[in-house]
């Protein structure tokens, strides 16, 4: 009985320490880690994203296996096991309204679809609490080693088009997802002051 006990203890307080994290700028858990985050410029430092400190740049050799198609991401951001990634085409030379943004992902979603019948995606959505114009979708995919949970989403930014991706194993889907969208919603304006 002691032991049943101790136990419920133990998940009493990790709950209660996980209600303190669901928040970038406080970390957020997946399993029993706590990431922490942090705010990076992209390309031409007008423009950041925020990832989890940990997580590095993909190494060419193993984006060349992950991502073995000619028009791989710009930006592959991966955690230190590469089971979670994050991507991005950023494309400053090519002009989007932000009216435009919703037809560029609808197009970007179709095309996916027709290429990849056998994958179900879900309906294209917008981001409300994004500093840009936003849409996304997400779909299963399957890979060797197993499935993966993906999020693209489109945004212009400043007149350009930025397009990413995140994905993590399908497992790990209820616990990376609101950590996603938060990423999402906080790409923005880069200055040595922002915030998470």
């Amino acid at each position: 009985m002691p032991d049943y006990l101790d136990e419920k203890i133990i998940a009493q307080r990790k709950a209660r320490e996980r209600e303190k994290h669901k928040k970038l700028a406080e970390g957020m858990y997946v399993k029993d880690t706590l990431f922490t985050f942090k705010r990076i410029p992209l390309l031409d430092e007008t423009i950041s994203i925020v990832l989890p400190d940990s997580f590095v740049d993909l190494p060419k050799d193993m984006a060349d296996v992950k991502y073995p198609y000619l028009n791989r991401p710009q930006i592959i951001k991966t955690s230190l096991d590469t089971r979670v990634n994050y991507c991005i085409n950023y494309f400053p030379k090519e002009r989007l309204l932000p009216n435009q943004t919703l037809q560029v992902a609808q197009q970007v979603r179709t095309l996916a679809q027709h290429a990849n019948p056998a994958l179900q995606f879900s309906e294209l959505e917008k981001m409300e609490n994004t500093h840009f114009a936003t849409y996304w979708y997400d779909f299963k995919s399957f890979t060797l080693d197993g499935q993966l949970y993906n999020i693209a989403f489109f945004c212009s930014v400043y007149e350009a088009l930025m397009h990413g991706l995140f994905n993590c194993p399908y497992e790990e889907k209820q616990e990376w997802q609101p950590i996603a969208f938060q990423m999402i919603e906080a790409v923005g304006k880069y200055t040595e002051e922002a915030s998470i």
